[in-house]
Order: C-alpha cells, then sequence, then structure tokens
C-alpha cells in the first residue's frame, strides 16, 4: 500500500470529519428530471463472472508487467525459471523493481474519457374535467436532456453533468428569453477512490437515497420516482459524501453533508443537511439471489430561511436485476415545503420486466400523504407503461397515467386529477476512451 493512497484516504477523512462538524439539521426545494444510476444492478450472470477491473485498477497477483509466462509457482520475483533455490539475490531483481515502479506510473498517467448523453422526448394527451365537461390538451415535451462527461486519473475521479430546463421552473418568477429551455449544472465534482473501497466526492455531488431508488425503479424514461416527483428528496446538492463498498458486492454505506437546499438552490441558513444511507444485498453470495436489496437511509435537515425542520426517513425492500424488477419504499416525512411540524408519509411500489429481449413492461403507484392528521389531504398517482429498446440505446413507450386527489388535497390543487396518455422516445450514447499521458 504506497504512501499516495495513504495521504489521499487522510484527506479524505479529515475532510469528512469537518463537515461533520457544522452539520445540524436539513432540506430542500422544487424539482425536476431524476438521477443517474449510481448503485450497482446485481445481475446474476455478473455475479458470476469474473469483475472487469476499473481503468488504472491494481494489477491481479501474480500479473505483474514483467513476470515471466510459465514462471514456477512461488518463484521468487525477477528468479529466472530452474534458478537454485537460495540463490543470493542479484541483479536480476533489480529490473522487477523498476518494473513495479513503472507500473505504478503508469497506473497514475492513465486517463479515462467517458462523455455521454441522453435525450427523452414525449407527446403528452391530457383528459380531465372542468366544470362538469370533459376536456383535453396535448403538446410536445422534452422531459429530459443530460449531457455528461467523466474522467479518472489513478484513484481520482471526476464528473461534470450539465441539463437542460425550462428556464421558469423551479420557483422562477422571470425567464431567459421567455421560457427558453437553458443549460445548467447538475453535478459538477471532484473525487478520490481509494483501495477500491472508499470513494470521498466534493462540489455539486449526486446524494445517495434518491439515486438508489432510481437504480431500483430502473424505467426513468416513464416516470420519476415518487421521492423525486413530490420532492420529498433531492437528487444532488453542493457539499461532500463519503461512500464505502462492502467487500463481495454486499452493498455500500455512506454518510453525506450538504446545504440542504437543493443543486437549484442557494443556501438559505447555516443549517446543513447529514445523509446517512445503507443499501445491503443479504444473500450476495448466492448468485441467484444477489439482487436482493435492502435501502435504508435518514436524513436531519433544514430548509428556507427560517430553518424549518425537513427530516426523512426511508425504507425499500426491492430486487434489482435488468430482466425483472420489483420493489416497495416508504418514506416519513417530518416537514414539507417550510413547514417544519407536518407530518407525511409517502408509499410506492413498482414493477417492470423484459419477458423477451427488448420488450419492456413497467407499473408503478405513489401514494402521498401529505398530512398525516388529514386523511384527505392525499395525492395518488398511477402509471403503466409498454415499450421497446433496441441495443439498449434507443427506445420507444406507450405510458398511461392517472392522478387522483383527496378532499384536502384538492382544494389546494385545481385541476390536479387527470388521465394522460404519452408517447414516448428515449435515447441515451455512453463511451469510455482510455490512453496513457
Amino acid at each position: 500500500m504506497n504512501t499516495s493512497r495513504l495521504v489521499g484516504l487522510g484527506v479524505a477523512i479529515a475532510v469528512v470529519l469537518l463537515g461533520a462538524g457544522g452539520a445540524s439539521a436539513q432540506m430542500e426545494p422544487a424539482g425536476e428530471p431524476d438521477d443517474p444510476w449510481y448503485g450497482t444492478e446485481y445481475d446474476t450472470e455478473a455475479t458470476e463472472a469474473e469483475p472487469a477491473a476499473e481503468p488504472g485498477a491494481e494489477p491481479e497477483p501474480g500479473s505483474e508487467p514483467g513476470s515471466e509466462p510459465g514462471s514456477e509457482p512461488g518463484s521468487e520475483p525477477g528468479s529466472e525459471p530452474g534458478s537454485e533455490p537460495g540463490s543470493e539475490p542479484g541483479s536480476e531483481s533489480e529490473p522487477e523493481s523498476e518494473s513495479e515502479s513503472d507500473a505504478e506510473e503508469r497506473y497514475w498517467r492513465t486517463l479515462t474519457f467517458t462523455p455521454g448523453a441522453q435525450v427523452f422526448a414525449e407527446y403528452d394527451l391530457d383528459i380531465y374535467d372542468e366544470a362538469g365537461s370533459t376536456e383535453y390538451f396535448h403538446e410536445f415535451d422534452v422531459p429530459r436532456v443530460w449531457l455528461w462527461t467523466a474522467f479518472a486519473l489513478g484513484d481520482v475521479r471526476a464528473r461534470l453533468l450539465m441539463e437542460g430546463a425550462r428556464a421558469t421552473g423551479a420557483g422562477s418568477l422571470v425567464g431567459v428569453g421567455g421560457d427558453s429551455v437553458v443549460v445548467r449544472f447538475r453535478e459538477a465534482w471532484l473525487g478520490y477512490r481509494a483501495w477500491d473501497l472508499f470513494e470521498l466526492r466534493a462540489g455539486i455531488v449526486p446524494t445517495m437515497t434518491a439515486p438508489a431508488l432510481g437504480t431500483a425503479w430502473g424505467m426513468r424514461p416513464i416516470a420519476q420516482t415518487g421521492v423525486r416527483r413530490f420532492e420529498v428528496l433531492q437528487p444532488a446538492d453542493l457539499g461532500v459524501n463519503l461512500t464505502f463498498d462492502i467487500p463481495e458486492r454486499f452493498g455500500r454505506l455512506g454518510v453525506g453533508f450538504y446545504n440542504g437546499e437543493g443543486y437549484r438552490g442557494r443556501e438559505l441558513n447555516r443549517g446543513k443537511n447529514t445523509e446517512l444511507f445503507g443499501e445491503i444485498h443479504p444473500l450476495a453470495f448466492v448468485p441467484e439471489l444477489a439482487p436482493l436489496a435492502i435501502i435504508g437511509a435518514y436524513q436531519l435537515g433544514s430548509s428556507g430561511t427560517g430553518l424549518a425542520r425537513s427530516d426523512r426517513l426511508t425504507g425499500a425492500l426491492a430486487w434489482i436485476h435488468s430482466q425483472i424488477g420489483a420493489g416497495v419504499a416508504a418514506t416519513y416525512v417530518l416537514g414539507f415545503e417550510e413547514r417544519g411540524s407536518q407530518e407525511g408519509a409517502l408509499i410506492e411500489a413498482w414493477a417492470r420486466g423484459n419477458p423477451w429481449e427488448g420488450l419492456m413492461l413497467a407499473a408503478r403507484v405513489n401514494h402521498f400523504i401529505r398530512r398525516l392528521d388529514q386523511d384527505s389531504d392525499t395525492l395518488t398517482e398511477l402509471t403503466f407503461s409498454v415499450g421497446y429498446r433496441l441495443f439498449g440505446v434507443i427506445g420507444a413507450h406507450v405510458a398511461v397515467d392517472g392522478r387522483f386527489g383527496g378532499d384536502e388535497a384538492l382544494a389546494t390543487m385545481p385541476g390536479y386529477e387527470r388521465w394522460r396518455l404519452r408517447v414516448i422516445a428515449e435515447g441515451s450514447f455512453e463511451h469510455a476512451f482510455t490512453g496513457v499521458l
């Protein structure tokens, strides 16, 4: 284990401890498209196959550059096949020492550059009741436009993610060029990965809980998760987080400290959000059962100029696999929309399947109880879809949504109830390029 990595991890732990000292209480504003999938998809095939080495990863024992093919097992580095046991180390060991040094240098000079893009385009037809008569409205929309690039140089990581958004979105009163689609940063962070286990990120970083639920759902072109749809959790924020990948693919643990107003908002109070996160795959040692996941997270935070309480407790049980996925999640909401004493609960369930190559079926339900002390202050959304993906790059889907609300909720959100038919096109591209500087 070399000195540079010890120094790097020491700096990472120091930054996190300093962030913890300033942490108080919590969270968020309004919202939009969901997040890239940061969780690991536990495919059976992946657990049985030898995991691919990351760019710049440490060489496997016995495969160091310079080792002779066909060398005797247990032979000393640099020894000639057939050399006498106990022979004095001579000049033969010096080239091996140089070779290890060269490998380390190459590791820190290997740059992986990964650009990508993703676009969702829709045609929406809304059917709703207005003053006793059935009305309709239809439009074309582009819910997501993403461009990103990621870099890896040795153990150093970085990512820039830009998204298109309406200029008057997220509570804006004045837009650019009317209500043009403008570009803004969704992520901009620098990170350090140590021993292929720990990773520290700082900047505009993805949070952990919302992306993990998005990964479990796995059908973002069709719908957002409930925590994103109702702005219960933010997908990214300004701050720092540290994650630990449990060996043998048993999951991930993490802790994060953020401003608490989301990646689109300026900090409004001295409180900072703390996020504790865990995703555990308890049966990872059985390849067929490795996709089973238990997700738990707690967020302690505040939002707005009044330091309004905004805490979240989330639990989920999910099956995360490319061919089939299903799950249920519940989030206890303490404080919402800068009302610190308001208590609510969000329950969401989903299922998706790929019965044969290309065909995609999906369904989900979100039920948000905005106030636990008001039985009729509820919002419910149902989504069903069928679609086809070609080569995993482009796809088309047809989705039907239904939105329903309790009397108390509809009094504050007139026009919420409706049926919607959507025709969705999706396209995505990502490719890694590696070279030695």
